[in-house]
């Protein structure tokens, strides 16, 4: 548990149980490893409350590299943000999807990975945020256009938001002034 396993290679797998040893596999990472198995087991070995690249485009999917390991919980990466001139987005790894829905990983304890972000008109590229105890990380962006994206990545698994700002005139020609300036001068 509390592992990072990035780019691995074995013969058929990098872990590997006997078929009556039991155990219970969480809190790791597993990425690009080169194997026809990342992990190759029986029903008795639990592989929940992993990151095995998941984001919230694929949240879904069970990409779990494995053969007879029992994996029904899975952690995703993803972006939460609110759309303004200056904004507040949080970035999680703490999130945990399951068939009876999602939930948020009271137990986290994953290593802590620094993550890059990037995007278009929200100033937030070529920086990097590290993930807290608890597997987020907030940070404030000035947004340029009206129309942004934010993106997070780590070891080129990416995540994205599409933040849309909406200024609602109330009337005064200042609101509409103000709109049409941020467009054109970000």
């Amino acid at each position: 548990s509390e592992t990072i396993f990035i780019n691995n290679t074995g013969s058929n797998s990098v872990i590997y149980f006997d078929e009556n040893v039991e155990a219970n596999i969480s809190n790791s990472i597993f990425i690009g490893n080169d194997d026809e198995k990342t992990i190759i087991g029986s029903s008795k070995v639990i592989a929940d409350y992993n990151w095995w690249t998941n984001t919230a485009e694929n949240y879904n999917v069970n990409i779990a590299n494995v053969s007879g390991v029992t994996v029904n919980r899975w952690l995703f990466l993803k972006i939460d943000a609110d759309a303004g001139s200056t904004s507040t987005a949080t970035i999680s790894l703490n999130n945990v999807y399951s068939s009876e829905g999602n939930s948020t990983y009271d137990d986290y304890s994953l290593q802590s990975i620094k993550l890059n972000l990037g995007g278009s008109n929200s100033g937030a590229s070529s920086k990097t945020v590290t993930l807290d105890e608890h597997g987020q990380a907030t940070f404030t962006f000035t947004m340029f256009k009206t129309t942004a994206t934010l993106t997070a990545s780590y070891e080129n698994i990416k995540t994205t938001k599409n933040l849309e700002y909406v200024i609602v005139c109330d009337g005064s020609f200042k609101e509409l002034y103000d709109l049409i300036w941020f467009n054109q001068n970000g």
